[in-house]
């Protein structure tokens, strides 16, 4: 993904629309380039542009990005049925997407603290999430 479709498919018409309505959230963003990691990216200055609270945190760390998770499993759903061009891969991952129950996203977002202690706990080595 570029950082320009990031702006336009995701930050625009989604992040956005959460910031205008008082949405209070905090963005939890793996430091993929399209994310605006770099200090002169024009991401980095939408987001601050539009006042959105954000953090980059550990790329690919199930430990500590609940989304790595719930991926994992979603993932496997796309690989179930055929997708031989970038629409049908689209609507797959809309699909998959749009399967993921809110109960399913909390009860990950809820072991947040659980993982941290159990990081704590290890020193920060790997741990069973």
């Amino acid at each position: 993904m570029t950082g320009q479709v990031y702006l336009d498919k995701i930050l625009r018409p989604h992040v956005k629309e959460w910031i205008d309505r008082g949405d209070d959230f905090i963005l939890e963003e793996d430091q993929d380039s399209a994310h605006g990691v770099g200090q002169n990216s024009f991401i980095r200055r939408y987001k601050e542009q539009i006042g959105l609270e954000y953090f980059f945190n550990a790329s690919g760390s199930p430990d500590l990005s609940p989304i790595e998770n719930i991926w994992r499993c979603e993932k496997h759903k796309i690989n179930d049925f055929d997708h031989f061009d970038d629409d049908s891969l689209i609507r797959g991952i809309k699909r998959a997407w749009h399967a993921i129950s809110q109960e399913t996203i909390n009860r990950y977002i809820d072991s947040m603290t659980s993982r941290l202690a159990s990081l704590a706990s290890r020193n920060g080595d790997v741990t069973e999430f």
